[in-house]
């Protein structure tokens, strides 16, 4: 407990640590050396497929399966990066042909850089792995604030003003990638400190989920709740500026195998 970073998480612990790639990259995560970043790593408390009544400890998964858990985290983070990034190419798209500007400011946010470290034991083989993301400093971000839950679709109360109209954006861009995906995935678990965003989750449309790609995401993905979302989502400032009111999210249509 004397190395974690915060309280843990559901299933992941984040330790200090610090990062140096040989070679450096020229520029991006990494291209300095001694990287102050964060070290997560994954966790369970079940043993022998039972639930203790103890006080829950952190037990690692044997390296096969905790490469497998932590290779989802990290496609979640790419996968949300890359939304995250056509969202905003959406948005700008629409500022450039406006007539003038919205009367709010648009939050400018991003997702952590990171990845995965595999570990090499003592014999060459590959080990346990870690996945590093670059350090938020929270003496200048402040605490991180958790602002959607993946079970929901809406801000989570109790936000300050200014949390909430992040919220609220957020809540927005799910809008956005449902409507441009054809209400296939959006972003989900959104937390995080200033500008920065952390954890995400990956929420797909359950034919995805159990069909056609598997369970490529976390275990956060929860289908059943992705149905919800048309349901849950409440339009707001951001949805009405961009016109998307007008074009609300709708269920989508099961197709028959």
């Amino acid at each position: 407990s004397n190395h974690l970073l915060g309280a843990p998480g559901a299933f992941k612990t984040a330790h200090p640590g610090e990062l140096t790639l040989q070679p450096l990259p020229d520029s991006g995560f990494g291209s300095t050396s001694n990287l102050n970043v964060a070290a997560k790593h994954i966790y369970h408390t079940k043993k022998h497929g039972k639930v203790s009544s103890k006080p829950p400890k952190f037990l690692r998964y044997p390296p096969p399966d905790e490469i497998r858990h932590s290779t989802k985290e990290g496609q979640a983070l790419y996968w949300a990066t890359s939304l995250h990034m056509f969202t905003y190419t959406y948005i700008n798209k629409v500022l450039g042909k406006a007539p003038a500007p919205p009367p709010f400011n648009i939050p400018q946010l991003q997702w952590v850089r990171g990845g995965i470290a595999f570990t090499i034991q003592q014999d060459g083989r590959r080990g346990g792995c870690y996945i590093i993301e670059e350090l938020v400093d929270s003496s200048k971000y402040g605490p991180f604030i958790k602002y959607i839950h993946n079970s929901s679709a809406t801000p989570v109360e109790g936000l300050s003003a200014s949390e909430t109209d992040i919220a609220l954006f957020l809540c927005f861009t799910q809008h956005v990638q449902w409507n441009k995906t054809g209400g296939q995935v959006f972003i989900s678990d959104f937390q995080g400190a200033g500008p920065f965003l952390s954890d995400p989750q990956i929420m797909t449309h359950p034919q995805n989920f159990y069909r056609s790609v598997g369970n490529i995401f976390c275990d956060g993905n929860v289908p059943e709740l992705f149905d919800q979302f048309p349901n849950q989502h409440t339009c707001n400032k951001y949805c009405d500026w961009f016109d998307l009111t007008s074009h609300p999210p709708t269920p989508m249509i099961a197709q028959s195998d």
